[in-house]
């Protein structure tokens, strides 16, 4: 499954990077123009798949993707934009674009982070659809009614999952405050 998830991401960084070069130069790049900035593309790609496993982007599924893992994503990407943009400094022969970097990091944030939050949302709406089907066709089955103890993150939890499923409905949550 990480094999899965680094040919993903993968495949996004090399898309990131190919859209910051076409922006950059306005879709008008042709031939060796091409050809020189793609040789650039490792220094791009590497630091970005090391940085994701550095920052153990792959510590969690995509289907529970958080707020929490597109920030650890946020700063992969931040960390690799460091670390290309410093060996481009030491190296750079002047032909190589750094507003590509800029671009490119700010694309491969988008793109990634929207491939982790779509395949939540299809594993999401799989499952609504699953649970709605099963309950939906129990005959005789009423709707719980459930009562709450505690407002906090468990609370939360349990009253996002409620809303998830399509058998019950939270009808208060209490609270000690």
């Amino acid at each position: 499954k990480v094999l899965v998830m680094v040919l993903g991401d993968l495949t996004c960084c090399i898309a990131a990077f190919v859209l910051a070069l076409l922006l950059r130069f306005e879709f008008a790049i042709f031939g060796a123009d091409i050809r020189v900035h793609l040789a650039y593309l490792p220094v791009v790609l590497v630091p970005q798949i090391l940085s994701f496993l550095f920052f153990h982007v792959y510590a969690s599924m995509w289907r529970y993707t958080s707020i929490r893992a597109v920030l650890r994503l946020c700063a992969a990407v931040t960390f690799a934009f460091m670390v290309s943009l410093a060996f481009l400094g030491y190296f750079w022969d002047g032909v190589f674009s750094r507003g590509i970097l800029v671009m490119d990091a700010l694309l491969a944030v988008l793109f990634t982070s929207g491939l982790r939050v779509g395949v939540r949302l299809y594993f999401e709406r799989k499952g609504c659809k699953a649970e709605s089907a099963r309950r939906h066709f129990q005959p005789g089955r009423q709707k719980r009614r459930i009562l709450i103890l505690g407002a906090g993150s468990a609370g939360e939890l349990i009253l996002r999952e409620l809303h998830k499923t399509a058998g019950d409905v939270a009808v208060a949550i209490l609270d000690d405050d």
